[in-house]
């Protein structure tokens, strides 16, 4: 009977280790997927490593709108040759969630890929055939502008596709 429940055991744990690699690679993960993170057993990342290898913007770093951050590294993730990890930053009600390309000695690019206050998405994405999806709202004035763009899961994190749309339009002036 113990080497029954010992073998099933032991097939669970097999089968279970083989999904959690498919559930877990960088293609499957989503905004949705990020809300199920227990951050108590994500590595959580100090102020001076967060300033000397990722974040260059020394006065954001500790604090955001007066509340203080931590921040949690979610794992390195392997793409085709190059090397991301998910950086998360939260201060309880505001949560930003970077993807970070890792390139040997150089500073990471980095792409904020979603952010949440409260229970409002301000940013989201997706990753699906090597391309991050995002979708964010922007605000000018009080008017809500939801934009799409596409990334490239390269060393880079190029641009693919992005609607940038210049903030004035050009004006001609005739002289007299």
């Amino acid at each position: 009977m113990k080497k029954r429940v010992t073998a099933t055991l032991a097939c669970l744990m097999f089968f279970l280790s083989a999904i959690s690699e498919e559930i877990f690679s960088i293609e499957d993960l989503r905004s949705e997927v990020l809300l199920s993170v227990n951050l108590e057993t994500a590595e959580q990342l100090s102020y001076e490593t967060i300033e000397s290898d990722y974040i260059q913007t020394r006065n954001t770093i500790r604090r955001y709108n007066g509340c203080w951050n931590k921040y949690y590294s979610l794992g390195i993730y392997k793409y085709k040759g190059n090397s991301f990890e998910i950086l998360l930053c939260t201060n309880g009600y505001t949560t930003f969630t970077y993807l970070v390309a890792k390139k040997g000695d150089e500073f990471p690019k980095m792409l904020l890929i979603d952010m949440r206050t409260g229970t409002q998405v301000d940013v989201s994405f997706k990753i699906s055939k090597g391309l991050i999806h995002l979708s964010y709202i922007e605000h000018c004035a009080e008017f809500p502008v939801t934009n799409s763009e596409t990334y490239r899961l390269d060393s880079e994190i190029s641009v693919v596709e992005s609607q940038d749309k210049p903030p004035f339009k050009e004006v001609n002036i005739i002289s007299e």
